[in-house]
């Protein structure tokens, strides 16, 4: 079996990133992206070794900086193919796709949206890393009942919440203001064990 999500983004997150690109606050998650969720045979067979694909330089650059952005904090990603296309038929229903099976994991952006690729890592960092007891602390905390459950509305799935807000405390924006965002600030250190480090960039 594989795990696939799908990223769709809303007319909110086109907001926030553009508050974002001019430097300005972004808003808490909850309300930028939505999501889909579906277990299934992969149709995708991964055979490129770790790496970018698709991407010209520009967007490698914001590819590898994303990465970074989880490695300077240490959170460990697994070796990713990430691949990306002009084409919306590359994500089928959806502007971005996060893929485990057993040929390893996959990532496919059919958008540049900063956020979204980060919220796509942060799948990719949860499948690998994050224990079934913080995956239950965070529902408890959250109040939400399902991590992964597909019957779910998107908006009341663990596991794309929790994507959302490791997405947003990576964010390079920096909080100037965290007495605003105590409950995303919490939930943020609740899932990666770390202080967001928009809360001390310069």
């Amino acid at each position: 079996m594989a795990l696939i999500t799908n990223t769709r983004i809303g007319r909110f997150a086109l907001i926030a990133t553009a508050l974002f690109a001019l430097g300005a606050q972004v808003p808490a998650p909850g309300w930028a992206v939505a999501h889909s969720y579906v277990e299934t045979f992969s149709a995708k067979q991964i055979v490129d070794p770790p790496g970018i694909y698709g991407a010209d330089p520009d967007f490698t650059a914001v590819i590898e900086s994303a990465i970074d952005r989880f490695d300077s904090v240490g959170l460990t990603l697994p070796d990713l193919r990430i691949y990306y296309h002009s084409d919306p038929a590359g994500c089928p229903g959806a502007t971005a796709q996060f893929n485990q099976d057993g040929s390893g994991t996959r990532v496919d952006l059919c958008t540049q949206v900063a956020y979204t690729l980060l919220h796509e890592l942060a799948h990719a960092w949860e499948y690998h890393t994050m224990s079934d007891a913080t995956r239950q602390a965070y529902l408890d905390h959250t109040g939400l009942l399902s991590w992964a459950d597909p019957e779910v509305d998107w908006e009341d799935r663990g596991i794309e919440c929790a994507a959302n807000t490791v997405a947003w405390g990576l964010l390079e924006t920096p909080i100037t203001n965290p007495a605003a965002f105590v409950d995303e600030l919490h939930s943020f250190e609740l899932l990666t064990g770390i202080t967001s480090p928009r809360t001390h960039d310069s």
